[in-house]
């Protein structure tokens, strides 16, 4: 099986509109999330989105599998989760929204977030920064 993935973006909520349109709120840009000022670890995220545009040559029924890991690493956050199956179209647009809430942020630093899709490892990394003073 051939997947590519178009697209991967990180964000606070994923909505649909009534046009089909899909509106992506408070994406984090490069991937890097800065927590308010003075908010103390540990500490977790209320809702966190995982959104991808994937695109195949054929179609086929796959299986998701997720896991995360904190900065210092083991034990995971989330240990390998089977998430799937999804089935995967080739005339149209294959949008997988992982969505997952009150996700755990015991600390600062970079998370290594990896989804599976059938044989296709997607890193999913982001970095969590200390709270700074808006400018």
């Amino acid at each position: 099986m051939s997947l590519v993935i178009v697209n991967s973006i990180i964000c606070e909520d994923v909505r649909r509109e009534a046009d089909n349109k899909v509106s992506l709120v408070g994406v984090y840009p490069r991937r890097e999330i800065a927590l308010p000022k003075g908010e103390l670890f540990p500490t977790k995220l209320s809702s966190l989105h995982f959104y991808l545009q994937l695109e195949t040559l054929e179609e086929c029924e796959v299986p998701i599998k997720f896991s995360a890991r904190s900065p210092s690493g083991p034990p995971d956050l989330y240990p390998e989760i089977d998430a799937g199956p999804v089935r995967l179209f080739t005339e149209k647009e294959n949008i997988l929204n992982l969505h997952l809430k009150d996700f755990p942020i015991p600390e600062a630093g970079k998370y290594a977030v990896t989804l599976r899709i059938a044989e296709t490892t997607v890193p999913l990394d982001f970095v969590v920064k200390e709270g700074q003073a808006a400018v």
